[in-house]
């Protein structure tokens, strides 16, 4: 099969699920669907694919609504474990008045359809790094797990119940001083003015609408300069951005972006989701160009190659020293690919982004 069908079919049935819009066909033969579920694990937008054939009534054979069912259940499950943990998370913390933040995860599923359709990942929080120790303690302390500092990051880690946590005192890393100390004093000034959001019951502490975007964003294009990114972190973006339209202070969200100097990148990721996911024109709050769009293909490449965390397209699968200079060759390639859509930060994370790449694979 083509892959550019396989990817013209994924991309119509994610668009379909996102903003009910796109007309699909009466029916799927498994010839084409069974690589288009492949393609939609890949991009971890399996239960958006599967929501849109059940939506709108789209024939498959037996083994076709089977795998739609079993992905739409699984999901719900999965789903309502994290909120549980996130719940969970939150009143502990709250309870030790430990100041925190818990971003991206179940708090952008809140932006989908259904919480349900975006798949599971882990769960990611933050406390300052003056309680850092504090809630590392106390997590090993209430939840009886060990809690392990990730040598090569920002975070500390652990798993509860089949949930993997990453306890952050730093949300997003930079390549430029100045870009960081800005960025970690925005997240600050949100830990100590938390927004709320309900989630079973418990008023879960988390970022303003401008920082959610930014906080987004930025993890995304990160990923995309290293290892790669899939198309779930490119719905979560556009989705915040959609629902949260006329509700936050567009003004303020471009200072910061020039402030950290990524404007250029985030409207060139803007034009990526008007033109290949669908992302409504006027929910995008920046005026865009053909250069923008030029660029948004050239990242759309990226991601459908490969996938989620560039996992697909690699030719080295397991750890070993030809796996660690292929990610090395990838992220120098991204970056300097991607160099003027943020390069003062990009030319001073090059180094730091390769010597990682090294450590995390030998």
């Amino acid at each position: 099969m083509e892959e550019k069908l396989i990817h013209k079919e994924l991309l119509r049935l994610v668009r379909s699920a996102l903003w009910h819009n796109e007309e699909l066909p009466v029916s799927y033969d498994e010839e084409l669907l069974s690589p288009v579920f492949r393609a939609s694990r890949q991009q971890a937008v399996s239960a958006l694919v599967a929501q849109a054939l059940l939506s709108n009534n789209v024939r498959t054979n037996d083994e076709g609504a089977m795998e739609i069912m079993s992905i739409l259940m699984g999901h719900k499950r999965h789903a309502a474990t994290r909120d549980a943990h996130v719940a969970m998370i939150g009143q502990i913390l709250s309870e030790a008045q430990i100041p925190y933040l818990v971003f991206k995860g179940q708090i952008a599923a809140r932006y989908y359809p259904q919480v349900s359709l975006r798949s599971t990942g882990d769960i990611d929080f933050y406390v300052p790094l003056s309680h850092y120790e504090s809630a590392k303690r106390l997590m090993a302390d209430k939840l009886n797990v060990p809690v392990v500092d990730d040598q090569l990051d920002k975070h500390a880690e652990f798993s509860y119940q089949k949930t993997r946590f990453e306890l952050h005192h730093r949300i997003e890393t930079f390549g430029f001083a100045g870009h960081q100390h800005r960025f970690d004093r925005w997240i600050a000034d949100e830990a100590a003015s938390p927004h709320t959001l309900p989630i079973n019951g418990v008023d879960v502490h988390t970022l303003s609408a401008v920082m959610d975007i930014l906080v987004v964003f930025k993890h995304l294009f990160n990923h995309l300069l290293v290892e790669g990114v899939g198309l779930r972190q490119i719905c979560d973006l556009a989705l915040m951005l959609d629902r949260n339209k006329g509700n936050y202070d567009v003004d303020l969200l471009a200072a910061r972006l020039r402030q950290i100097g990524y404007y250029r990148g985030f409207r060139a990721v803007g034009a990526l989701m008007v033109d290949s996911i669908g992302l409504p024109r006027d929910s995008f709050p920046f005026p865009l160009t053909k250069a923008d769009s030029r660029w948004g293909r050239q990242i759309m490449r990226e991601v459908m190659a490969g996938g989620t965390f560039g996992k697909y397209g690699r030719e080295n699968k397991t750890a070993s020293l030809r796996k660690s200079i292929e990610t090395a060759w990838m992220a120098m390639r991204h970056c300097l690919g991607f160099l003027p859509l943020a390069p003062v930060d990009i030319m001073f994370l090059i180094p730091r982004r390769i010597g990682i790449s090294f450590k995390k694979y030998l």
